[in-house]
């Protein structure tokens, strides 16, 4: 049966109950497809990377914060007093001046931060490669097989009808 509709038109169609006379067919019987057990996943082996990836951006953060201390550092080193006040304040006192004494605490504390940050990247980088578990184990259910079947479901659709004495029922059903 061939349907043709224009778009705004309205289409109805009514069944009629079926009379006493008339003998209404058994229903079809629907025998469901076979179940199929679901095939085993390969065991993945426990994980012996006993980190997880909260470490690394942990380190990753101090590594930014130290490299930002260090910058902060290096620039004050640089203009506080600078080599320019150093010369002037300590012409002919030599290491005993106290702006040079004040330009080398500064710079022995750059040189310590600046150590610091490259051995926080060293070992973060490290943690990162080496003992940090990045990908998680697929969900398993208590028999060790995977919740969710990898194998694609088959879809069906098939008409029905079921007659009843008072009422008659005609639909399409099926699995998905």
């Amino acid at each position: 049966m061939k349907i043709t509709a224009k778009p705004g038109d309205r289409i109805e169609w009514k069944l009629d109950e079926p009379t006493e006379a008339t003998p209404t067919p058994p229903p079809p019987v629907v025998v469901p497809p076979p179940q199929q057990p679901p095939k085993e996943q390969p065991v993945q082996p426990a994980s012996t990377k006993p980190l997880g990836p909260l470490v690394f951006f942990i380190g990753a953060g101090l590594t930014v914060v130290a490299g930002a201390a260090t910058i902060v550092s290096g620039i004050d080193t640089e203009n506080s007093p600078g080599a320019d006040a150093v010369r002037t304040q300590c012409a002919g006192q030599g290491e005993s001046c106290q702006a040079y004494q004040d330009g080398r605490s500064k710079q022995l504390r750059t040189n310590i931060l600046l150590g610091t940050t490259i051995g926080l990247g060293v070992v973060t980088g490290v943690v990162g490669v080496f003992f940090t578990q990045w990908s998680h184990p697929p969900s398993q259910t208590r028999s060790g097989l995977s919740a969710i079947s990898s194998e694609p479901t088959k879809a069906s659709i098939e008409p029905f009808f079921d007659g009843d004495a008072r009422s008659g029922t005609v639909g399409l059903r099926g699995a998905f």
